[in-house]
């Protein structure tokens, strides 16, 4: 007995050890959503994300035992605009992380999503804006039996500041004036 929790106790200590190693590469696609969706421009956003206080970005890509910066630039096609957030490795070297989709599907109604670079995440890691809306029926169970079934419901970020800025007429594509170790304290 005491064997086996000998062996338990230093595999787990392995684990940990390794995971706090490997801890520095982290950038939350959630995270960014949040801050997405609170920001009043790009540039608002690019700094939200890169802001240690707000818990967004631990990403060190280079190994140099910083956090790596991470810039934002935008591209617009019609009714869809697609920001781009990447990082510099050195001087010449990009590194995309993710990249944030916006369609424009009606006057006032717009979609978003958040993947990222499959480098950096698992094939097809997606975020999007969901709401859970609760649809309840009776079941064939018995009079008093019904059933709960969660439903994910597509959000409009129409609304949404840095959705609204970026849609507004006199909108000008973003590209962030930051490069390898040109950037601000935040």
């Amino acid at each position: 007995m005491k064997k086996g929790l000998s062996i338990l106790i230093v595999i787990l200590g392995i684990s940990l050890n390794y995971g706090q190693e490997n801890s520095g590469d982290n950038f939350s696609l959630e995270g960014a959503l949040e801050m997405f969706k609170k920001a009043n421009s790009l540039e608002e956003f690019e700094k939200f994300i890169n802001t240690e206080e707000n818990n967004i970005n631990n990403l060190d890509l280079n190994d140099d035992g910083e956090i790596d910066y991470i810039t934002v630039e935008s591209l617009k096609e019609e009714n869809t605009h697609v920001i781009i957030l990447s990082t510099y490795l050195d001087e010449e070297t990009i590194q995309d992380i993710a990249t944030i989709g916006i369609e424009r599907t009606d006057k006032e109604f717009a979609v978003l999503q958040i993947e990222g670079n499959e480098d950096l995440y698992s094939l097809n890691t997606i975020i999007e804006p969901f709401d859970i809306e609760v649809e309840s029926y009776t079941s064939k169970r018995g009079p008093s039996s019904y059933e709960v079934l969660p439903v994910k419901v597509i959000v409009n970020v129409w609304f949404w500041p840095c959705v609204k800025f970026v849609y507004h007429p006199k909108y000008v594509v973003w590209k962030s004036p930051y490069r390898w170790k040109k950037h601000p304290n935040y």
